[in-house]
């Protein structure tokens, strides 16, 4: 069972870029295999988690602008 805190910041931040470095080392295993269904799956999550973390990033930086702020979240 995998454990870990439930907080924010840059220590989940870096937990999430350890799963997609593991969700891209497991798409090249797939691809290499000639498993080009899995790959394509893996690969898909892997830009899906990069692409949920690119739009959390957007919504916190326009928060903080819209809070008044000019510096970045």
């Amino acid at each position: 069972m995998a454990t870990g805190s439930n907080g924010g910041g840059a220590g989940r931040l870096g937990e999430i870029q350890a799963i997609i470095t593991v969700l891209d080392q497991l798409e090249g295993q797939a691809e290499a295999n000639g498993l080009k269904l899995a790959a394509n799956l893996i690969g898909a999550a892997s830009r899906a988690i990069a692409d949920e973390i690119s739009e959390q990033r957007a919504h916190d930086r326009v928060w903080v602008i819209a809070q008044g702020r000019v510096f970045d979240a």
